[in-house]
């Protein structure tokens, strides 16, 4: 028998018991308090222990794949930055959701595209545009700058054929199209249009937004 002569909570004393059984064989242990409060101790801090390797056991696996390709194009200035200027338009064209105004053809111009030289090597290009904090998530267009001054308006970007692009979406449903890779230096150029957007009645003011993008192939 074992005597715990001090009035631990029964949770503590049940688990110094166990404690002890492994330890000592004998049959009558009677405890200080001094030895009580150190094994007390040690338990807190084992449970403690349990408690936290519990909070923090994993809910899922998230699996990431991908693919680098020798297939490359250049630019044609020295790095990929474009200035897009949309024309000036009245807000009497957006004062209705969904509204659209200000179409606008841009191109990111590329040169000496090459074809990887392995078997099965991407022969087609495209602009992925990235998800960043300028990118509203829930409409996939462009947010305006929080220094510009027009309200309720949003950019919509669009590919070629006027098919609207739902940005910072995966690369497979984001809806630009691939363009084939032409090794001829000049000809390459990914079209793309740009226009204004209405969520609300705009209000005049000034636009500003910008997105990341980077090239991607197939």
């Amino acid at each position: 028998m074992i005597n715990i002569n001090n009035s631990l909570p029964s949770f503590f004393k049940e688990r110094i018991l166990v404690f002890l059984h492994q330890f000592d064989g004998s049959d009558f242990i009677t405890l200080s308090e001094e030895k009580l409060n150190k094994i007390s101790k040690i338990l807190v801090a084992s449970v403690v222990g349990l408690a936290s390797c519990a909070a923090m056991a994993s809910d899922g696996k998230v699996t990431f794949t991908g693919n680098v390709t020798s297939s490359t194009c250049e630019f044609t200035s020295t790095n990929g930055d474009l200035a897009v200027t949309l024309p000036t338009v009245s807000n009497t064209s957006l004062l209705t959701p969904g509204a659209t105004a200000g179409d606008t053809q841009f191109t990111i111009p590329l040169k000496d595209c090459t074809q990887g030289t392995a078997s099965g090597s991407p022969s087609h290009v495209k602009a992925y545009f990235e998800a960043g904090p300028t990118v509203n998530y829930t409409t996939g267009r462009l947010v305006n700058s929080s220094t510009a001054t027009a309200k309720n308006v949003e950019i919509e970007l669009l590919d070629s054929t006027g098919t609207s692009i739902t940005i910072g979406q995966p690369n497979s449903t984001q809806g630009t199209l691939f363009t084939t890779v032409n090794a001829t230096p000049s000809t390459n150029a990914l079209v793309y249009i740009a226009r204004y957007y209405a969520t609300a009645a705009v209000t005049a003011g000034t636009v500003s937004t910008s997105v990341m993008y980077t090239l991607v192939y197939n």
